[in-house]
């Protein structure tokens, strides 16, 4: 069993642990894999930043940050803290879990396979994610902690389990009210940026959601459609020099069009409905996470509860397929939260043909709230409900 996770920065003269290779850089340092010099087996992940005379306070208060955060974490898709030493001019957080990979280089693995098994094995693994990613998401914000820095790089990748990590500018919410803290400088990467951050700097709870959003449309993207086709999304998004999610948000309405009518192409007349359901439901959920207005956004617990939600197809289609403790959670016994949307069913709904159709059409509407008028059968926001 590991000793007690340490509370404050301990300096060290001689450093316990070796160094068996990097696993990757971040803004403030490395990441590498290590193991104690004593003889043990262990293998841990060490991030370690240089702590230099001008900006060595910063560096240190944002390390501590993240260790003081993740030591009250305790959720089995959220990477476990063990230790916080320093060691000459470094400061460096021992980290209990070390992954295969991320997520990012995961797509890029399946992105690289043309053998129909080998990409098969690989994505029938990503089926569990979704849910996961929910719910280790909805600990944070229930814990009263947002990550601001949700991306595929930071979610690593362990026997197929999916971990959240780097909360190296995550902070706790303190603001009451809004459950957001203004910075001038916004830190974390501009790709997945919600729109409001880019324009205010202000970075609450939704802000995560959107972040999550776009990584829910490159799983389904990667999911359900074929090898090369995450390249050709990321280039679709280019808009005015970026290809931030927050600066298309059209283009983002269009590409899930794209993948439904890719599988309705496909499934339309097959009986294998549950496949066709899942990556639907994946898409569906991202919509409504990249809702450009914050205040409309759904929430982590709302998603929480459409998925457990038995009226819902999610309950069939997409959490079964979670891990044992996200599927079985009961965290929501007796809960009287409200649905955020209820989508319509198939036959009110338009695919285009051929799928491709949806990139170039200038049918979807202008703006994303026709778009829920649209496709959705209900939304929490309405005043009026349309009629299905």
């Amino acid at each position: 069993m590991a000793a007690a996770p340490t509370r404050s920065v301990d300096p060290i003269t001689t450093d316990p642990y070796i160094s068996l290779g990097r696993l990757g850089h971040g803004v403030y340092g490395y990441v590498d894999r290590v193991a104690k010099k004593d003889g043990s087996q262990t293998v841990y992940a060490r991030k370690t930043v240089k702590i230099t005379g001008d900006s060595g306070p910063l560096k240190k208060e944002t390390l501590n940050n993240e260790a003081r955060i993740l030591r009250r974490l305790r959720h089995r898709h959220i990477i476990r803290i063990l230790e916080l030493y320093t060691h000459r001019n470094e400061l460096s957080i021992i980290m209990l879990d070390v992954a295969e990979m991320n997520m990012a280089e995961y797509f890029q693995e399946v992105e690289s396979l043309t053998d129909f098994e080998q990409r098969s094995s690989m994505t029938n693994t990503m089926q569990a994610w979704p849910v996961c990613l929910i719910q280790a998401v909805d600990y944070l914000h229930e814990m009263r902690v947002k990550h601001k820095d949700l991306k595929p790089d930071n979610v690593l990748i362990k026997d197929g389990s999916v971990i959240l990590a780097d909360f190296g500018i995550s902070k706790d919410m303190i603001d009451e009210e809004t459950t957001a803290t203004k910075s001038l400088q916004p830190q974390g990467t501009p790709m997945y940026w919600a729109p409001e951050v880019a324009t205010t700097g202000r970075k609450g709870r939704a802000t995560d959601i959107f972040s999550l959003g776009c990584i829910f449309l490159e799983i389904g993207t990667v999911f359900g459609a074929p090898p090369g086709t995450l390249a050709q999304f990321y280039n679709f998004r280019e808009t005015n020099d970026t290809r931030a999610y927050s600066c298309c948000r059209m283009k983002l309405v269009k590409w899930i069009w794209y993948l439904w009518g890719f599988w309705y192409t496909h499934f339309k007349n097959s009986h294998n409905y549950a496949f066709r359901d899942y990556v639907s439901g994946v898409l569906e959920l991202a919509f409504l996470m990249l809702d450009p207005n914050p205040k409309t956004r759904i929430t982590s617990r709302q998603l929480v509860v459409m998925v457990h939600c038995k009226e819902l197809y999610y309950h069939v289609r997409i959490k079964p397929l979670a891990c044992v403790g996200c599927r079985d959670g009961s965290i929501l016994t007796g809960s009287s939260i409200q649905l955020h949307s209820v989508y319509k069913g198939y036959e009110k709904l338009t695919y285009p043909s051929p799928p491709e159709l949806a990139l170039s059409s200038e049918s979807i509407p202008r703006t994303w709230e026709e778009v829920k008028r649209l496709w959705l059968k209900s939304h929490m926001w309405w005043d009026d409900q349309v009629e299905d």
